[in-house]
């Protein structure tokens, strides 16, 4: 922690004598963390600054672990990280980061490529494969090993040019996991566009497991290669897109999966259609993780309803999904499926959101629903409530062929404290219950502080929680 008040100083001293023309700013964040509990009380806290100087970044967090009050304060690895940006600088498309990265975007793809088992009833979109994110720490991120990257961005100003960007990025962390990848986006017209990249992993990943149940091969450290190839079209009335991936399988050979998710859209009516396959159980992906599904069909028809003043809106959605699949690497493979339906109200001020989902349907046999689970949410939104929004939710789940009765509820506010929004306040009431009594009541309260100087940014947060169980 010494260092981080060292930090904080330098940053004062140096905001006060910087230059607009090279200094843009410095931001120093803080925040605490309080679990209360019958017993067993815990708090974290985090800290960190970044200053942004012109094409250059420079960041540094400290963490804590979780600690009992009893306990003394103990350390996580610090995150920290360093970008130059030569277009900037010199006007050249380049940019490098070094530090504790985090990758994401469609590179997860190649670690988890089946689609998201969630059956949301108002999120139809086409999933977007852009080039993978190269993430740089916030006072919110996870522990992540150190790495370097490069990435470039080409901007085509040429208008009669069918393409307008070019990306490519490189990525290489401590483990010698190595990452790349590319991306083009050609304008096929005023409402029209298409881009396809490439994304390849080289890693290391063994299985030796020691389960005696495990149907897994065993294998020793062995470096992979997968890779993927993405498109997508957007337009108008129709979006699309695709990913296709393949993996080097550690016994020789090679296995891949596909994906596929459109969206037709036709005045206030849209319908997304997504769906993946895979051409092997056996598939161990980038991370080294089995893949436990292997078919999914997924279909998410929407429709809304204006009124003739567009001050009010109805909107309609429903979402089924197919899926075969593995519970876990033990079990045997199952066709299960999920759905929803869900019914929305909407003004300026204010919605209301009902949704019913159905899961863990096993229509393999006997289209079972003695393992189902029904939950049925209500959410209700109040916006511009006094500078503040506030939020009631209520939901309640069925399972075990109705056997089995469990709910939870909250309530949520936010609002500012003043009308320049220096001091914002959140609290939320939750609890839980099932047909017999309420098992848990949990209050939050947060404060978050955020003041600006000419080069000085200051952000302060604190969160308190008290978690009563009976």
């Amino acid at each position: 922690m010494k260092r981080l008040v060292l930090i904080f100083g330098f940053l004062c001293c140096f905001s006060v004598f910087a230059q607009d023309s090279f200094f843009k700013y410095a931001e120093f964040d803080s925040s605490a963390n309080f679990n209360l509990k019958n017993e067993d009380s815990t708090y974290s806290a985090r800290a960190g600054a970044k200053v942004l100087l012109k094409g250059f970044d420079f960041r540094f967090y400290e963490f804590t672990e979780t600690c009992k009050f009893d306990e003394n304060v103990k350390f996580k690895s610090p995150q920290y990280s360093a970008i130059v940006d030569l277009n900037s600088l010199f006007k050249i498309p380049l940019n490098f980061k070094v530090g504790t990265l985090a990758l994401s975007g469609v590179i997860s793809k190649l670690n988890s490529p089946s689609l998201s088992s969630y059956v949301l009833p108002f999120s139809n979109s086409a999933e977007i494969y852009d080039i993978a994110v190269i993430s740089v720490p916030t006072i919110s991120s996870s522990e992540k090993d150190f790495a370097f990257s490069v990435a470039s961005n080409f901007s085509i100003k040429d208008k009669t040019s069918p393409v307008k960007t070019v990306k490519t990025f490189a990525f290489c962390d401590e483990n010698f996991k190595i990452t790349s990848g590319g991306s083009v986006k050609f304008n096929l017209g005023k409402k029209a566009t298409l881009s396809v990249g490439t994304n390849f992993i080289s890693s290391c990943i063994e299985n030796s497991d020691t389960v005696w149940n495990s149907k897994r091969k065993l294998f020793p450290e062995t470096r992979i290669f997968s890779g993927n190839l993405t498109a997508n079209f957007a337009s108008k009335y129709f979006d699309f897109s695709f990913l296709g991936n393949i993996y080097e399988n550690p016994f020789g050979g090679a296995d891949f999966c596909t994906s596929a998710s459109g969206k037709l859209k036709i005045m206030h009516f849209s319908l997304g259609l997504q769906g993946f396959y895979a051409s092997s159980d056996e598939i161990t992906t980038s991370s080294g993780k089995k893949l436990t599904t292997f078919q999914q069909i997924k279909i998410l028809p929407e429709l809304k309803i204006f009124s003739n003043s567009n001050k009010f809106m109805m909107n309609l959605g429903s979402g089924f999904l197919l899926e075969n699949k593995r519970a876990s690497i033990f079990d045997e493979i199952e066709l299960v499926g999920k759905g929803s339906l869900g019914l929305e109200f909407k003004t300026k001020k204010n919605s209301t959101k009902l949704t019913c989902q159905a899961s863990n349907i096993n229509l393999k046999d006997d289209f079972s629903f003695s393992e189902s689970e029904i939950n049925v949410s209500l959410k209700s939104y109040f916006y511009s409530f006094f500078n503040s929004l506030v939020s009631l939710s209520n939901s309640f789940a069925l399972e075990s062929g109705l056997q089995e009765f469990s709910g939870e509820s909250s309530i949520y506010f936010c609002g500012y404290f003043f009308k320049d929004k220096q001091l914002r306040f959140s609290g939320k009431i939750s609890s839980t219950y099932d047909k017999e009594k309420f098992k848990s009541l949990k209050p939050e309260v947060s404060f978050l502080y955020r003041r600006k100087f000419n080069f000085f940014v200051l952000n302060l947060s604190c969160g308190i929680n008290y978690n009563l169980k009976f």
